[in-house]
């Protein structure tokens, strides 16, 4: 069966990115035709060297076009960093697009599966992982649910130390990962300590993750978690920082339970800063800490 495939990645205004960026959209496209397929490119018969914002909204809407015309969308590498490629992707996923990531070896399909969670698939294809069935087929398989919205999104860890475990839920729907610590650690009164989980992690593009307490450390044990702020791009070891508000030092023992870590979208990412005159009105202004009253 041929189908109509769309193409979406990031493109540049910039005309040192723009043969980079196009290059990436060629090849793509090479090869979907070379196994018979129809390709919707964006940006050929396009000269981005001379591209104008007015230029690029037109573009952003034809491709939108084109996206509901296909039978299935690819994404290219550096997708999530492009507002166009962003919008095109979540448009798919919303109307039940297959969606294709291009790994340039080959694919995987990450939407729009059959019932049974296998569809018929062209070319060099990778077989999708259970993970990545539609949700009843998961659910059949015992597999509890995971994330629909984002169906290739994974926590990936790397173990620093033999001793170290695996983040976990107690419960697949709570909101985050408990860490483990790994070492033996005396936290004296009023200090602070950093209470190493050995280990490091990846999350996907297009999302960031924040440590913070569990419940039960600050009420049973009189330690405070400092939140902190993993970014998307730190490989190095994640540790739980802690400060004992008590007078007498507090015991921690390895594979204790004292952070976790929560997993949020990067809702601003790839947004440009703009510089104005003036921001708009807004009922609140300029009222700030306390102006709402007790």
């Amino acid at each position: 069966m041929t189908l109509g495939i769309y193409l979406a990645g990031p493109t540049s205004l910039h005309f040192e990115k723009v043969h980079r960026d196009r290059a990436a959209f060629d090849q793509a496209a090479a090869f979907w035709r070379e196994i018979g397929h129809t390709v919707l490119n964006p940006v050929e018969g396009e000269d981005e060297t001379r591209w104008t914002a007015r230029r690029w909204q037109n573009r952003v809407q034809r491709g939108l076009s084109m996206v509901l015309a296909a039978d299935a969308i690819c994404v290219l590498p550096g997708w999530e960093q492009s507002q166009s490629a962003y919008l095109e992707h979540d448009v798919a996923l919303a109307v039940g697009k297959t969606i294709y990531w291009w790994h340039r070896d080959g694919y995987l399909m990450a939407s729009a599966f059959d019932d049974d969670g296998t569809q018929e698939r062209p070319g060099r294809v990778d077989s999708p992982a259970p993970s990545l069935a539609s949700p009843e087929a998961r659910e059949n398989a015992g597999e509890a649910p995971g994330d629909t919205a984002h169906p290739r999104a994974r926590l990936a860890v790397q173990r620093l130390r033999p001793d170290a475990r695996l983040p976990s839920k107690s419960h697949h729907d709570d909101a985050g990962f408990d860490l483990y610590c790994t070492e033996d650690m005396i936290v004296p009164g009023l200090e602070f300590r950093d209470l190493p989980c050995g280990i490091a992690i990846e999350v996907p593009t297009g999302y960031w993750s924040l440590i913070t307490g569990r419940s039960s450390t600050f009420r049973r044990r009189g330690l405070l978690v400092v939140e902190g702020i993993v970014d998307t791009g730190f490989r190095g070891e994640i540790f739980v920082g802690v400060i004992n508000i008590g007078s007498e030092p507090v015991a921690v023992q390895a594979g204790e339970r004292l952070g976790q870590l929560l997993i949020f979208h990067h809702g601003g990412l790839g947004w440009p800063v703009v510089d104005v005159e003036r921001l708009s009105t807004s009922i609140r202004g300029e009222s700030g800490f306390g102006s709402t009253g007790r």
